[in-house]
C-alpha cells in the first residue's frame, strides 16, 4: 500500500499518522468523570430553569454545603442534590 505525503513548507516529506482504535468505553464510575458542564439552553429550557431558580430562592433552599439557590448554577447543583437523594 502506497501512502500519499502530505504537503510541507520545508520540503520535508512526512506521512499521515497512523488510524488509531478508539478507546475502549469505560464506565463513568470508573473512568473520568468531568466536574463542569457548559450549556446553552433552548428558551422553553432557559424558562423552566429560571423559574425553578425563582421557587428555590423564594423557598430558602440552600445547597448541601449550606449555600444559598442564588443563581442557574446553585439551581442544577440543588436539583442533582435532591435527584441523588431521592434514588
Amino acid at each position: 500500500m502506497n501512502q500519499k505525503t502530505l504537503p510541507t513548507i520545508d520540503d520535508t516529506p512526512t506521512k499521515p499518522k497512523a488510524k488509531q482504535k478508539p478507546p475502549a468505553e469505560v464506565p463513568a464510575s470508573e473512568g473520568y468523570i468531568p466536574r463542569n458542564i457548559d450549556l446553552r439552553m433552548t428558551r422553553p429550557q432557559a424558562k423552566i430553569m429560571k423559574d425553578k431558580l425563582r421557587a428555590l430562592q423564594d423557598a430558602g433552599e440552600k445547597t448541601a454545603d449550606g449555600r444559598h439557590v442564588t443563581n442557574r448554577s446553585q439551581a442544577l447543583r440543588w436539583i442533582i442534590e435532591n435527584l441523588i437523594d431521592n434514588n
